[in-house]
C-alpha cells in the first residue's frame, strides 16, 4: 500500500499508493466522477504503458468511512523549456543548452495525469468545515513531504483550469505560485448554425470548403472502433510529431495507445486518413468518446512535401462532423496548434500550473522569475458570425467553460 500516516488529534488518516490498483474504483468515482478523461481506467493504461523514468504515487485521504481526497501523482525528470511559451526565453535558454546541455531539467514532483488531459486533480470531497480543514492541511503537508523525500527541486501542481483555479488556490498555501500554461480549446457543436461549418464567417465557410476539397480529391477517412492492429503504426507517426513539436508535455508510446484500446473499448475510436491511390496510412488520431463530448487525444502523421496543412485540417474537419453525427454538444481539441483550431470554431480556456520548492532559492524563482517564463500565447479572436458566436459562447459557459 505504501506509507500510512495519522496525525496526532486527527481522525484523518492517509495513505501513499504506488499504484492506482490499490484505489478501490468507487472510491475515484467519489472524488473525480465518472469522465473518461478523469477515469480510473486512464490511469490503468498509463502505468501498463511503462514510460521511461516515470513513477507513480497517489496520496489517498480519508476519514476510516469514506474516502475524502485522492490525489494522483507523478515523478520524473522535467525540462523547464518543454513548458515555456516565451520564444525569446527559450531561445535564450537552448543557446545556454550548447554549453550546459542539462541546464533546467530538473526532478519533479508532479500532482496530475503525465498523458495530457487539460485536468486538474485537486479535489476534495469533504461533508464538514472540519474534515475539509484536515484534508487541506494534510494535502499541503504530504505534497511538500514527499517531493522533499524523492529529492525533488519542485513540486508542480499540472493543468488547472479556468473555472478551477480559484478552488484549488484555496486549497493549497501561499507557496504555491499559479502561472499561465497553453490554454486548451473547445469548440460547441450543433445548435442553430448547424451543420458545420455554418456559424463561421463567410472566410472560413470558404477555407473549409477548400481544403475539403483537396482532401477527398486525394485521401479518405476510416473509422476504426477496435484499433489494436494499428496501435505500431500509431507509436510511430506519433513519434513524428513528437520531433517536430517546439513543446513536448510528455512522451508517450505504442503500449499506452493499445492500452486506450483495451481499456476503453466502446469509448474510443481511431481516425485514419488514407491515400486513395496507394492506400498508405498518411494521419491518425485517437478519440476519446464522452456521453456529450469528443476529446481528440494524440495524433500521428507520416510527413511529405506540401499536404500536412490538408491532412491537419480536415482532421479538424472530421472531428466536428463526426460529433454531430454522433449527437455530441462539444469537443475538447486540447492545447497548441492554435491558429487551425480557433480558425475552424475553437474557444480557448486558461490553464494554470502551479509551483512550489523546498529549496529557498528555487522558490525565489518561482516567485520572481517564473512569471516572465510563463506567459499566455497570443490566441486570434474567434472565428464566428455575430450571432453565432454569442450562442457559441453560451453553450460552452452553460457547460462551465470560461471563455
Amino acid at each position: 500500500m505504501g506509507s500510512t500516516g495519522l496525525y496526532p488529534n486527527s481522525n484523518i488518516e492517509f495513505h501513499w499508493c504506488s499504484s492506482v490498483k490499490q484505489i478501490d474504483v468507487l472510491e475515484w468515482e467519489t472524488i473525480f466522477g465518472k469522465r473518461e478523461i478523469k477515469s480510473y481506467n486512464l490511469f490503468m493504461a498509463m502505468e501498463e504503458a511503462g514510460f521511461a523514468d516515470v513513477d507513480y504515487y497517489y496520496l489517498k485521504i480519508s476519514n476510516r468511512e469514506k474516502i475524502l481526497s485522492i490525489i494522483p501523482c507523478f515523478g520524473y525528470r522535467l525540462d523547464i523549456i518543454d513548458l515555456l511559451v516565451n520564444k525569446k526565453l527559450r531561445d535564450i535558454l537552448n543557446k545556454i543548452r550548447k554549453i550546459a546541455p542539462d541546464f533546467l531539467k530538473l526532478k519533479t514532483f508532479v500532482a496530475g495525469s503525465y498523458a495530457a488531459t487539460c485536468e486538474g486533480f485537486i479535489e476534495i470531497q469533504a461533508e464538514t468545515k472540519e474534515e475539509y480543514l484536515e484534508a487541506k492541511r494534510i494535502i499541503n503537508l504530504q505534497l511538500k513531504e514527499k517531493g522533499k523525500e524523492l529529492k525533488s527541486k519542485f513540486v508542480f501542481i499540472k493543468d488547472v483550469r479556468e473555472n478551477q483555479i480559484e478552488k484549488v488556490k484555496s486549497i493549497l498555501d501561499e507557496n504555491f505560485c499559479f502561472f499561465s500554461s497553453f490554454p486548451t480549446t473547445l469548440i460547441p457543436v450543433g445548435g442553430k448554425y448547424s451543420p458545420y461549418p455554418g456559424g463561421l464567417r463567410k472566410k472560413y465557410r470558404q477555407r473549409y470548403k477548400r481544403f475539403k476539397k483537396l482532401f477527398d480529391n486525394q485521401f479518405h477517412w476510416e473509422i476504426v472502433p477496435d484499433f489494436s492492429q494499428y496501435t505500431e503504426l500509431l507509436g510511430e507517426l506519433y513519434f513524428n510529431v513528437l520531433r517536430k513539436a517546439k513543446n513536448r508535455f510528455e512522451v508517450l508510446n505504442a503500449d499506452f495507445f493499445a492500452n486506450i484500446n483495451k481499456h476503453f473499448s466502446g469509448q474510443s475510436f481511431l481516425m485514419v486518413a488514407r491515400d486513395k491511390e496507394s492506400l498508405e496510412i498518411r494521419l491518425m488520431t485517437i478519440v476519446l468518446e464522452e456521453e456529450d463530448r469528443l476529446l481528440p487525444l494524440y495524433l500521428g502523421i507520416k510527413y511529405k512535401d506540401d499536404d500536412t496543412r490538408i491532412l491537419y485540417l480536415n482532421t479538424i474537419f472530421k472531428t466536428i462532423e463526426t460529433a454531430e453525427t454522433l449527437g455530441k454538444e462539444l469537443i475538447e481539441f486540447g492545447q497548441t496548434s492554435y491558429d487551425p483550431k480557433v480558425r475552424s470554431g475553437a474557444f480557448a480556456e486558461n490553464i494554470y500550473y502551479g509551483f512550489s520548492s523546498p529549496e529557498p532559492f528555487m522558490q525565489l524563482v518561482i516567485k520572481h522569475i517564473f512569471k516572465y517564463m510563463f506567459m499566455p500565447p497570443a490566441i486570434p479572436s474567434h472565428s464566428y458570425m455575430e450571432d453565432a458566436g454569442c450562442e457559441a459562447v453560451a453553450k460552452l459557459r452553460a457547460k462551465g467553460f470560461s471563455v
